[in-house]
């Protein structure tokens, strides 16, 4: 391997690992109680030499939410099964959001916490509309490629897409505060089916499709 390619996989190893050690201060102190030498201290390093892979906190965290990112982004282009109707397709999806919050769960809690208020300063804030942005973009191109006409209608891809993510955020944010929920994965994502497909009185109140 060329020396330059070598260089260049030694400075994202040494990212992953910085990023990994601020990941676990931030759960463990809060954003805003952590900082540059705290993260440096758990990674390893002076906060001198940190500076050489980050140029403050902030990037830091931003570095950390578009690792989060591209992960979510990615489960839309993972191979789906043949056949599947829209409420497995949806079923698959929601398993597979769960798994990359399971690998990113604390980066994702810290996340989660700072979204109920201000985002620590310009800067990140423009980072998470973009973030978001892009994310229900995406979510919207696949509600329009999995759902049929008649699934799509009153209300289009876009307004699905959006009422669909808000579920996850909520079901989430609710099992983040464990305010009485179930500890079993498939349940929070049955619940997410449930309530975005049937609405209030769930899936039992819906007549069965003629076979």
């Amino acid at each position: 391997m060329p020396r330059a390619a070598r260089k260049a996989q030694l400075v994202t190893r040494t990212r992953e690992a910085i990023l990994d050690a601020a990941t676990t201060a931030f759960a463990q102190q809060g954003y805003h109680a952590v900082t540059v030498k705290d993260i440096a201290s758990a990674a390893g390093y002076t906060a001198p030499s940190l500076y050489n892979y980050f140029g403050s906190k902030e990037e830091i965290f931003a570095a950390l939410l578009e690792r989060i990112h591209v992960a979510f982004i990615a489960l839309f282009d993972e191979p789906v099964p043949a056949g599947l109707t829209f409420a497995q397709r949806l079923e698959l999806l929601l398993h597979r959001h769960v798994d990359v919050r399971a690998r990113h769960a604390d980066a994702f809690a810290v996340f989660m916490k700072l979204q109920t208020g201000a985002m620590p300063n310009e800067a990140l804030a423009r980072w998470k509309l973009q973030g978001v942005t892009a994310y229900l973009d995406r979510l919207t191109r696949w509600v329009a490629e999995s759902a049929t006409e008649d699934e799509l209608s009153p209300y289009g891809a876009e307004a699905l897409a959006f009422h669909l993510w808000g579920s996850m955020i909520a079901d989430y944010t609710r099992v983040l505060l464990e305010r009485g929920a179930e500890s079993d994965p498939q349940q929070h994502i049955q619940r997410i089916v449930d309530l975005f497909l049937y609405g209030a009185k769930g899936r039992s109140s819906c007549p069965e499709p003629e076979r």
